[in-house]
């Protein structure tokens, strides 16, 4: 189940509400591509605040950043979807060979 949660489900609609939704109306407005990247990035981040470490912020927010210039560059959320797959894949991995 941890594994179905954390590979498939939270990716596929962590991707469809920041990149999908959210991207797509926000590039229409007046801040653009840039806002539309920006904003679900820090949106995106600051749902995972759980994780206690600064470091893990930063990073989570540069991915973010990084779905959102795959979405603006493909024009498609598949190429997001598959890469926030593959992110939590190996932390995931990494997080079982270390217990």
């Amino acid at each position: 189940m941890l594994f179905l949660t954390v590979v498939i489900i939270a990716p596929v609609s962590e991707e469809v509400i920041f990149r999908g939704v959210a991207f797509y109306r926000l590039k229409e407005t007046r801040i653009g591509v840039t806002g539309a990247i920006i904003i679900p990035s820090v949106l995106f981040s600051l749902i995972h605040l759980q994780y206690e470490q600064p470091i893990i912020f930063v990073i989570l927010f540069l991915a973010a950043v990084m779905f959102g210039v795959i979405r603006h560059i493909t024009g498609n959320l598949w190429y997001c979807i598959v890469s926030h797959m593959l992110m939590n894949l190996i932390v995931f991995i990494q997080c079982i060979l270390l217990l």
